[in-house]
């Protein structure tokens, strides 16, 4: 894209000390109006990584542009979905220690950031396998995730997992609510959480749920190189191909 952006990187404690091993990466999309600094959120889950016994996993936040939507804007603009999806992913996979597959490859998102964590989950689960959201803003996209998550209900079913959390008195409640009732029908993995008394404020459900998005994708995560699947020899006429 011919311009410099922003992004932030959390390894694992033993990154350094194991320069042999490859970690899984979970993309962590910011909200509306934000950047790629999430300080508090890279402290808090630094800690826990040094005091509980979770499988180690290299956390990336990217700019993605304070009022992209993660969506392509006109040409010159922040096209972020381009930026982050053609260009960053694979920088990142080239420059880090990254199990460049879709089984080890995550996404988070606050707000605009949730949002386009579940669309591009369930547009896109040959590149995602899970996503954890916050106050995921999806009424903008209500009617393409909802496409998106019938058209690949059955490898979704199969391979993915969803995470969502929202505040029990903000606006984006019902989109959510509506969401999962489709993931129910559909027999989806995904698991639901409503923080009573809450607004669409970042910091309380932040600081009430991050430890259980870490363990979300400690347990859905792949953290060793799957096998490549055996291609079949081409048959002529009943016989094997020479």
């Amino acid at each position: 894209m011919n311009r410099e952006i922003g992004f932030n990187v959390m390894l694992p404690p033993g990154y350094n000390q194991n320069p042999g091993k490859r970690y899984p990466v979970v993309y962590f999309l910011h909200g509306k109006g934000g950047t790629e600094a999430s300080l508090g959120l890279m402290k808090q889950m630094m800690a826990v990584y040094h005091q509980e016994d979770l499988h180690d996993v290299i956390w990336v936040f990217p700019n993605g542009g304070q009022f992209s939507g993660y969506h392509d804007k006109k040409p010159g603009s922040m096209m972020a979905e381009t930026w982050i999806l053609r260009e960053f992913i694979p920088y990142i996979d080239a420059t880090y220690r990254t199990l460049a597959q879709p089984e080890s490859r995550g996404l988070a998102g606050w707000s605009m950031g949730g949002g386009a964590a579940l669309l591009w989950t369930a547009s896109m689960p040959d590149r995602f396998c899970c996503a954890a959201t916050l106050s995921a803003a999806v009424k903008s996209s209500q009617k393409e995730l909802a496409r998106e998550i019938v058209l690949n209900a059955d490898q979704l079913r199969r391979e993915s997992a969803f995470w969502l959390a929202v505040g029990g008195k903000e606006g984006l409640l019902k989109s959510n609510e509506q969401l999962t009732q489709q993931m129910e029908l559909l027999s989806l993995n995904y698991q639901y959480n409503v923080l009573p008394g809450v607004g669409h404020d970042f910091g309380p459900i932040r600081n009430a749920y991050y430890r259980q998005i870490m363990t979300f994708f400690d347990q859905h995560l792949q953290y060793d190189p799957v096998p490549a699947k055996p291609q079949r020899t081409p048959e002529v006429d009943g016989a094997a191909a020479p």
